[in-house]
């Protein structure tokens, strides 16, 4: 089975175009979609059910990387092929799917990261904030990981088993796409970028305002540290040949 796990804050209006477009199958394999509807108060959980997928209802707003927890350890215990995490704004093209679920299946790769950028790493139609923000990450990323990296604030990947089970996530809010990062560098497993869609809705983002964007940028620098001694540790721990 592939899941398709979707964390939502308020988005009954994008989920009601959005779930549809998710195919029964992928590559022959069965797709089964979550909605964790994180303390939505707008109709989301209501829509998740109407269109027949599986709904987890968290009782208040904790942040998209609780509701990715909380999608996860429904998951634990079921027999699955591979993991997607997309987001429920609209900015994820589910007819991109198959991108991102071949490479797991094929084996090619264990965690698969839809980038924008990849093929144009130019502003584009990206919000200029937005677009600062991701360079200098970006470019931290590369330094500490040594991996080349493109997109490092994108929630549509796709995890294999392995990566599913072993990949640990902390943080509460936007935190978990640059943990997923740092996890499959310490436990060795191959990730692969491939090129998505850029699209921007134009609704205002949940971190528009001066005061959200600060304490992302803050959220996202605390992350990159914590993870980066968390990763220098793990290597000084592991025996020389």
């Amino acid at each position: 089975m592939i899941y398709v796990l979707i964390p939502a804050f308020n988005e009954a209006d994008h989920l009601e175009t959005l779930l549809p477009r998710i195919p029964e199958q992928i590559l022959g394999r069965p797709v089964s979609t979550v909605v964790v509807c994180d303390g939505s108060t707008d109709g989301t959980c209501r829509v998740g059910a109407s269109h027949g997928v599986e709904v987890v209802k968290l009782k208040s707003n904790h942040g998209k990387g609780s509701a990715v927890r909380a999608g996860a350890a429904l998951l634990k215990e079921r027999d699955i092929d591979a993991v997607v995490t997309m987001d429920g704004d609209g900015q994820h093209n589910p007819d991109e799917l198959t991108t991102l679920v071949r490479p797991v299946l094929t084996g090619e790769a264990e965690v698969v990261i839809g980038s924008r950028y990849l093929t144009d790493q130019s502003k584009g139609s990206t919000p200029l904030n937005r677009f600062l923000v991701r360079s200098l990450f970006t470019h931290m990323l590369r330094r500490r990981l040594r991996q080349p990296v493109t997109d490092p604030f994108t929630g549509f990947r796709c995890m294999s088993p392995l990566a599913f089970e072993t990949v640990l996530l902390l943080g509460d809010r936007y935190e978990g796409e640059l943990e997923v990062r740092f996890e499959a560098e310490r436990a060795g497993l191959k990730v692969m970028e491939v090129p998505i869609e850029r699209i921007y809705t134009g609704g205002q983002s949940k971190m528009a305002d001066t005061g959200g964007r600060l304490q992302a940028i803050r959220g996202y620098a605390s992350t990159v540290r914590r993870k980066t001694k968390e990763l220098e540790q793990a290597n000084m721990r592991v025996p020389v040949a």
